[in-house]
């Protein structure tokens, strides 16, 4: 930080970033410039950093291959997305494609889950799903 030495304002030297350190505390002191005797006062100042959305969701990985078998019962969970937002936000998720729609879908945690219990292996051996992880400012497919 640097401040005016006219008066007294303050600024940042660099871009602050929420996601590194969320605050800082200043000491700053004040001189006037009499003649005779002169005359000072300190405070201290902290600032706290908003946090602004500069960073999209992650997820662990972007493309899974599983093996579940086709006696798996409705509900369970074939896989955890293991998706953050480094700004904290919470995500979304949501089926943007899906091979056969209505056999797996994605819960509001992340995890793929089978939707009935309609896996034969004679009629789809293959299923694919497209994942929208998205913090409240957009999206990123998985």
């Amino acid at each position: 930080f640097r401040n005016d030495p006219t008066n007294g304002t303050i600024y940042a030297r660099r871009e602050l970033d929420r996601e590194r350190r969320s605050r800082y505390t200043l000491a700053v002191v004040a001189t006037d410039h009499g003649t005779r005797r002169r005359r000072s006062s300190s405070a201290v100042v902290t600032v706290r950093v908003l946090n602004v959305n500069d960073n999209g969701p992650h997820c662990s990985q972007t493309t899974f291959h599983l093996l579940v078998s086709e006696h798996m019962a409705p509900n369970n969970v074939a896989v955890n997305l293991n998706c953050s937002d480094a700004d904290g936000d919470a995500l979304t998720y949501a089926v943007a494609r899906a091979s056969r729609p209505g056999v797996f879908g994605v819960d509001a945690t992340g995890n793929v889950v089978l939707e009935s219990g309609d896996l034969d292996q004679r009629d789809d051996d293959v299923y694919s799903l497209d994942v929208r992880v998205s913090d409240r400012h957009g999206g990123v497919p998985v």
